[in-house]
């Protein structure tokens, strides 16, 4: 799907004023399929959906989502584009959509005043509402107001440069914000839509139920290498691991409403939460040994030495006797979240 279904679409999503509650109903469909593939409930977070595999989600952005940047990224390279006709062409006819907008009357917008109305601004000479028909220009400018939550576009003038550029939010874990000049017209596409999906992990992080044990895996990559080659994966633990992400298990201390315990029903001792059971119950230490060797069996296949030096680099020893190991194949545990606290 994501490979020949959605880049099919792109061309009409970018041109076509499709409405969105079409594109809704599909969404609808997709997320409930995606959903499905990930074994998780209806009820788990449409964020999730969206988010890069790299990171353990399912890579699919919302269309209507997905057609606003597709709208943003071809207005960008249209008033950036090299040939002259074709720039000059578009800031022509932007600029009579912005006149009409503020009054027949007023003299010619300036580009800052183009830029405002391009992100959506409704003070000033732009507050006033006309019943104009839709064009490439306002629904450009619909886009960008649509995207104010997720990534906060705004579209900017240099008088300095001489130049346009487009300026939004988080295009990445460790960046808050970006500016994208016009000779970086080429990779706009590419920065909105990780700045989108950055936005929804962002979004999954705050909530409290479902975002904190997703928060934790996210800091390094590999806590999801398994998501694209399923290697060292089973289907049990392909069941276990999505669930458990977000907070989904069926566990007494998780569960929604009232429920007759909190503690947990193996040991009893404290509350049945999802760092107790995978880290913290005494019950669950065989299991923990069994974890453990496993991984040192992994490290020595991979380093193709023995247990104790993994082949020149020293190697934590096993944490039970070998009576307890794994042989490290295709049944081993390796995809599993094992640092939640």
């Amino acid at each position: 799907m994501l490979t020949f279904l959605i880049p099919r679409t792109e061309f009409a999503l970018r041109v076509t004023p499709m409405p969105k509650h079409a594109l809704t109903i599909t969404d609808k469909f997709i997320y409930s399929t995606i959903k499905g593939l990930l074994n998780l409930p209806q009820r788990a977070s449409r964020e999730i959906v969206a988010i890069s595999p790299h990171l353990g989600g399912g890579g699919y952005i919302p269309l209507p989502m997905q057609k606003d940047i597709l709208v943003l990224a071809h207005a960008f390279r249209m008033l950036t584009c090299r040939d002259a006709y074709v720039r000059e062409k578009s800031w022509a006819s932007l600029r009579e959509v912005v006149h009409r907008k503020i009054g027949r009357m007023s003299p010619l917008p300036s580009k800052s005043l183009i830029c405002r109305y391009l992100t959506g601004c409704t003070d000033g000479d732009l507050a006033t509402t006309t019943a104009a028909v839709s064009t490439v220009w306002s629904r450009t400018r619909k886009a960008t107001r649509d995207l104010f939550v997720a990534i906060n576009p705004r579209w900017e003038w240099s008088d300095a440069r001489q130049e346009l550029s487009l300026r939004f939010a988080h295009p990445s874990q460790r960046v808050d914000e970006i500016i994208v000049p016009a000779s970086a017209r080429h990779r706009v596409l590419a920065l909105l839509r990780r700045a989108a999906v950055e936005g929804l992990r962002r979004k999954l992080c705050a909530k409290l139920d479902q975002g904190k044990a997703y928060d934790a895996l996210t800091a390094s990559r590999e806590s999801s290498h398994f998501m694209r080659s399923g290697k060292y994966t089973r289907f049990c633990d392909w069941r276990f691991i999505h669930r458990a992400r977000l907070n989904l298990l069926p566990l007494n201390a998780a569960r929604k409403g009232a429920v007759t315990s909190r503690r947990c029903r193996v040991c009893r001792d404290e509350d049945e939460t999802l760092p107790h059971v995978v880290n913290h119950c005494l019950r669950h230490s065989g299991a923990w040994i069994r974890r453990q060797d496993e991984i040192l069996a992994l490290a020595t296949n991979m380093e193709g030495g023995d247990e104790q030096t993994g082949g020149g680099r020293p190697l934590p020893p096993p944490a039970g006797s070998r009576d307890h190991g794994g042989s490290g194949g295709s049944n081993s545990r390796g995809g599993c979240d094992c640092s939640l606290r």
